[in-house]
């Protein structure tokens, strides 16, 4: 046999024997759903032969409420970088995981997970990594759903509630003779151990897939000039002429520091029962197996792992029991009954016998007998149904399943509420949910969580060289150029940077979204003053905007330097977009004060100019006033110019005349006449 098989069967039995009790347990509380005898203490069943045996779906309604709990959360993987630097880098990373989710439909896996989580006590899942298509050498990361949980055995001693320290797991699985034949002709037909299938169900082998990490050591050196590196990795030539270099005999560097580390690798055995059929290399190094474990107890220092579902089952098996003697004792009463002398019906026994049948109008009885004493009339009996007291158990324990599941009949699980509000609704079902509240914090921050890891940890090394990706975001198809500079010299480097790994739920109902608003508005009422720094959050807590988180890295770049460096982002960086922002808004209130000084300008350029026509009219107005009254002096002079020449003319005529008058008088030859 060879010892990588040996060593795998070992630890399989070691994990088996840990978890012992656990495992039991977990196929009994997988049994219970069956209902019928599973449901039923095996001896009170046998026991009870042909008598009534009721069976109440007690539990399932309470199991799939929690189960809606955890689909109503919406959990969600968030890359966060640990310097701003990586910002793009952790948003990309970001959008991959969401894209793996959505091709690998983890909504119903984790669903599938959850619901057997919360019935067996654990459940696993697996990640791995597969051709894209058969003509590509293009790898797809894929999570599938591990439907049998008994066919999977991890690590027993775990001490990360995350499962980070996990250094092997196995994983059995059935195959056809045929196929295995085909496949692996030269090897052995041998199954692997395992009680995870029923040996009945068919001519199959059974086999192994055995994850083992493996941590190769290597030596990490602290150099004089800050950085921090490995020998023995591929570039450890580098290193070692870095470390020889030397000007003017003297080294430029040297190590002030070392430290033993370890390189981690994870190989893929595929066993058979005595040989390894099949061997590869995970290109992760963290084993790809993801459990959850519902709810986990120490006693003595022993982990037992405990189910949703395996307190409720001795009180719904009591409330059984309860209602199969409830049924049994209808079951016995007949539909009418008699009190009456035998002497009274012995004669008419038949028709008080078929009474209930025959529904006769009219029975008869004798009312005396032989002597003539008088008979006692019959009397009917009617049943009451059970006893207050059988009813009142039935109900007591309806009262255990509710406090022992920590919800309770009504609002908390559908039925009828005097409640109206949804809110209100919504805040009595959180109460209640409460109780149950840590299967589903489980599932989020350790199972998630460590999903989380295994995909970041496996996205840079399927994507390690220069291409081109597609990735798919609320349905929308959207190409990343990742590993080089794209066409405005940023670069998107998937394999630098350093990331931390986020589990969070996502915002709930529709009510609960509203409440969530109302509230931060009251908030943002009582402190107006600090709005500037609660503007993210805020954002956060808005739905259906397209472009959220630009518009909370926006809000974040304005917050204060303090504010940000609390949050974990870089305070130059952040006081850097701070006094940014501030030199455009101050730019912004220079330029609309010129702005108004502009407009008052013009505005007193256009009162102006207003002025200006107004006097231009004013004058043009008054110029053809002066025209037009020169023109009335000119023609009145030109006619008086004309009465005056006319007088003259006269006068130059009398004058004349005169002078001719004068001239013959002296001369004694004028005679005067008439009226001369």
């Amino acid at each position: 046999m060879d010892d990588i098989v040996k060593e795998a069967k070992e630890l399989r039995d070691d994990s088996i024997n840990a978890n012992q009790e656990s495992r039991i347990a977990a196929r009994d509380d997988i049994n219970f759903e069956l209902g019928g005898e599973y449901a039923w203490d095996p001896v009170i069943w046998r026991a009870r032969g042909k008598r009534p045996k009721v069976t109440l779906d007690n539990i399932s309604v309470r199991k799939y409420r929690l189960a809606n709990d955890l689909r109503d959360l919406n959990p969600e993987i968030k890359i966060i970088p640990k310097d701003f630097k990586w910002e793009k880098n952790a948003e990309v990373l970001s959008k991959y995981v969401e894209d793996i989710q959505c091709r690998s439909g983890s909504e119903s896996i984790y669903d599938s997970v959850f619901v057997q989580g919360i019935t067996s006590g654990f459940a696993f899942m697996e990640v791995c990594t597969q051709f894209a298509s058969d003509t590509t050498f293009d790898q797809n990361i894929l999570i599938k759903n591990i439907s049998n949980c008994f066919a999977v055995h991890v690590d027993p001693n775990l001490n990360s509630p995350s499962y980070l320290d996990m250094t092997w797991a196995q994983k059995e699985y059935a195959v056809s003779k045929k196929l295995y034949e085909d496949k692996y002709k030269s090897y052995s037909v041998s199954s692997y151990p395992s009680d995870a299938f029923d040996e009945k169900s068919g001519d199959n082998i059974i086999l192994c897939n055995y994850y083992k990490q493996i941590q190769k050591p290597k030596k990490l050196l602290m150099i004089s000039n800050g950085s921090q590196i490995a020998e023995g990795y591929s570039d450890d030539y580098r290193i070692k002429d870095a470390l020889d270099l030397e000007i003017n005999g003297v080294r430029v560097w040297k190590v002030i520091q070392e430290r033993k580390s370890y390189e981690k690798k994870v190989k893929i055995y595929t066993l058979n029962g005595s040989d390894i059929v099949d061997e590869t290399d995970h290109l992760g190094k963290y084993i790809p197996i993801i459990p959850y474990e519902a709810r986990i107890v120490y006693v003595n220092g022993k982990k037992y792992i405990m189910s949703f579902v395996r307190k409720l089952k001795e009180p719904a098996r009591m409330k059984n029991y309860a209602k199969s003697l409830e049924v049994e004792l209808v079951a016995l009463q007949p539909m009418s009954q008699w009190m009456a002398p035998r002497r009274a019906v012995q004669d008419h026994l038949s028709a008080f016998q078929t009474a209930h049948k025959d529904r006769a109008s009219v029975l008869m009885y004798e009312d005396q007998d032989k002597d003539g004493t008088p008979i006692p009339a019959p009397q009917p009996y009617f049943w009451q149904g059970p006893s207050n007291q059988l009813v009142a158990i039935s109900q007591s324990w309806d009262n255990e399943l509710n406090l022992t599941s920590g919800m309770y009949e009504g609002e908390q699980l559908g039925g009828p509420s005097q409640l109206r509000s949804g809110v209100a609704i919504d805040l009595k079902q959180s109460q209640g949910n409460h109780n149950v509240f840590d299967f589903v914090d489980r599932f989020v921050t350790c199972t998630l969580q460590y999903l989380g890891v295994v995909l970041l940890d496996l996205i840079p090394k399927v994507h390690n060289s220069e291409e081109l990706i597609t990735l798919t975001r609320n349905g929308k198809p959207e190409q990343v150029p990742v590993n080089y500079a794209d066409e405005k010299g940023e670069t998107i480097n998937l394999t630098d940077g350093e990331y931390e790994v986020k589990a969070v739920v996502g915002s709930a109902n529709e009510s609960k979204r509203k409440e969530t608003y109302e509230q931060l508005m009251q908030i943002a009422q009582m402190f107006p003053e600090n709005m500037r720094d609660a503007l993210p959050i805020f954002a956060k807590n808005l739905d259906g905007i397209k472009d959220k988180e630009e518009l909370i890295r926006i809000f974040k770049a304005q917050q204060s330097p303090s504010v940000a460096n609390a949050e974990g982002m870089d305070e130059e960086k952040a006081l850097a977009e701070n006094m940014q922002l501030k030199t455009q808004m101050q730019s912004m209130q220079a330029q609309l004060e010129q702005a108004n000084q502009l407009i008052q300008s013009m505005e007193i350029d256009y009162k102006k100019a207003m002025d200006v026509q107004t006097l231009k009219g004013q004058q043009e107005m008054e110029k053809v006033q002066l025209q037009s009254e020169t023109t009335l002096i000119k023609t009145e002079m030109d006619n008086q110019a004309k009465v005056l020449s006319q007088l003259a003319d006269g006068i130059n005529v009398v004058t004349q005349k005169l002078e001719s008058l004068t001239a013959q008088a002296s001369g004694g030859n004028l005679t005067l006449k008439g009226d001369v």
